[in-house]
């Protein structure tokens, strides 16, 4: 091989070493943006989540009383209602944008309406008590207003 062989043959290894830096910078920069989104949004640290696990055992406690007949009906829909709360917070964020982050934010206060319906609606046909219910209402409403706040920062942070 000539002088122009050794030379192409060095070039093409200073271009492949330049390809192999980048290749890991941008890896680098991925990982770190990544870990920044999980740190910036792990459920395990958001208030909103602990207190929609502390209503979804409340929740399930309290349908235990159910009659058996509900099993598959009311009481089936409250504890998965009650159990999209808290998952849809976890799942949202595993997102890599905060529009979607947001949007499944969105999903769990609507949840939250749902399973306010649901707890009215077993107070009205006598499965709970006025006092459970409203014990539970009342967690809820605050569950809400801790998700429009958490929608509502996240929305401002994307203006």
């Amino acid at each position: 091989m000539g002088e122009a062989g050794y030379k192409i043959q060095e070039t093409r290894c200073r271009i492949q070493d330049i390809g192999n830096r980048i290749q890991e910078t941008g890896e680098r920069f991925c990982e770190n943006k990544m870990m920044k989104k999980m740190s910036r949004h792990n459920f395990k640290n958001l208030d909103v989540w602990k207190l929609s696990r502390e209503l979804c055992k409340e929740v399930y406690e309290v349908t235990t009383s159910f009659p058996t007949a509900e099993k598959f009906a009311l009481t089936s829909q409250i504890r998965r209602c009650v159990i999209s709360i808290s998952s849809n917070i976890a799942e949202g964020t595993s997102r890599t944008s905060d529009k979607d982050f947001a949007r499944f934010i969105e999903i769990s206060l609507g949840s939250c309406f749902e399973l306010e319906t649901q707890i009215i609606l077993a107070n009205d046909i006598g499965f709970l008590n006025e006092e459970k219910a409203v014990l539970l209402q009342n967690k809820l409403q605050k569950i809400q207003k801790m998700l429009q706040g958490l929608y509502n920062r996240i929305q401002k942070s994307n203006s």
